[in-house]
């Protein structure tokens, strides 16, 4: 008896799992639009566009108190608020660079906090977006040199919530071409170079 009521559950279990996946693979079909731009491209998530203005790569920051592994780099985004009716608030979300092997990286605490002791509000991901209103933020990434194809990426949450809104509303990426580590302006008496490997 116990033996049928657990096959019943099983199946109802079973079934739900098809019916959800199924309403996923039906909302990919009519609302999955990927976007992929280059730099100066906007991509949108819902009402919220953001578009990579430049990059600029730095040997160190905060006068030379924070210094990264490989090298940092300073991507200048622009977040628009094309909503009618709502702000956009700027702490639910992640600007990530993604290179060509698929390695994340976030934006770095350390760094960020040094560029945000330097250019102030520019570099905090905090408060909100007014309607119909845009803003510049600055986000420092700590990239290994051998890093290539970078890209940038939103991210909403974690790892399953990225999968599911790559899944239902498409990728959605900015291709970001950094200065390369050899052509950064640099101190000519080479003070802010870091140790070489």
């Amino acid at each position: 008896m116990e033996t049928r009521g657990r096959g019943a559950f099983l199946r109802v279990v079973t079934a739900l799992a098809l019916a959800g996946a199924g309403l996923v693979l039906l909302l990919a079909m009519f609302v999955r639009h990927e976007q992929h731009v280059g730099l100066g491209g906007e991509i949108v998530h819902d009402d919220f566009g953001f578009r990579v203005e430049c990059v600029d790569s730095e040997h160190t920051l905060a006068d030379g108190a924070v210094y990264p592994a490989g090298r940092f780099l300073v991507v200048h985004l622009a977040i628009t608020n094309h909503a009618k009716r709502v702000p956009f608030a700027l702490d639910t979300w992640t600007p990530v660079l993604v290179d060509g092997t698929g390695r994340v990286f976030e934006p770095h605490a350390r760094a960020q906090a040094a560029l945000a002791s330097e250019v102030g509000e520019a570099a905090e991901f905090a408060g909100s977006i007014e309607r119909g209103t845009s803003i510049t933020k600055l986000a420092v990434y700590d990239v290994p040199k051998d890093a290539r194809d970078l890209r940038l990426e939103i991210h909403w949450g974690g790892a399953l919530v990225n999968l599911l809104e790559n899944l239902i509303f498409g990728e959605k990426d900015i291709a970001v071409h950094a200065v390369a580590w050899d052509e950064a302006p640099r101190d000519p008496t080479g003070a802010d170079r870091p140790p070489r490997d």
